[in-house]
């Protein structure tokens, strides 16, 4: 019985917070259908310009793993080879590197340890290069300095930790 009680207020949730979004446009005297309106532009905007890149990416991954290239570069004593592609494009596409993860899901199981590693460093790392050109570049941010370089730090840092939880689990 809790359960539909919960469920009743998350249909709620969604029209109460564009009601209170409204309220508060009409009280600040904005046009907030306008303004979604250009949101909404500038967003399909967006996702047509990234879109090719992401497309790129996720070929020349599928491009690498079908050649068995990474395979044997990469050899660690019973490592999913999964985990080591996901690490890779991970700093570049979070969607590319989630497809890796769910090929970690169907080859080894959702329980398995291969699993929860690449579910930790999906979750641990993030997208350097992709936050460094969309947010830096859309807010004008020209002097990245130390950003890409700390970064790739953590990401390879989380992946080494995650080599190491591998192998403890």
């Amino acid at each position: 019985m809790d359960y539909l009680k919960n469920m009743q207020i998350s249909y709620y949730f969604i029209p109460v917070l564009v009601f209170v979004i409204f309220t508060y446009s009409f009280l600040k005297k904005k046009n907030a259908y306008d303004s979604f309106i250009i949101g909404a532009k500038e967003g399909i905007q967006t996702s047509v310009q990234i879109l090719p890149f992401l497309l790129s990416m996720y070929v020349a991954v599928n491009v690498l793993n079908a050649s068995g290239l990474i395979q044997d570069v990469v050899r660690l004593k019973n490592f999913p080879i999964e985990i080591i592609i996901q690490a890779i494009f991970k700093p570049f596409s979070s969607n590319a590197s989630m497809s890796f993860m769910i090929d970690c899901f169907e080859t080894y199981g959702v329980d398995s340890n291969a699993a929860m590693v690449s579910s930790i460093m999906q979750a641990s790392t993030d997208t350097t290069f992709y936050i460094v050109a969309l947010y830096f570049g859309s807010v004008g941010i020209l002097n990245y300095r130390y950003t890409i370089k700390v970064g790739l730090l953590t990401d390879i840092f989380c992946f080494l930790l995650c080599i190491l939880l591998f192998y403890i689990l």
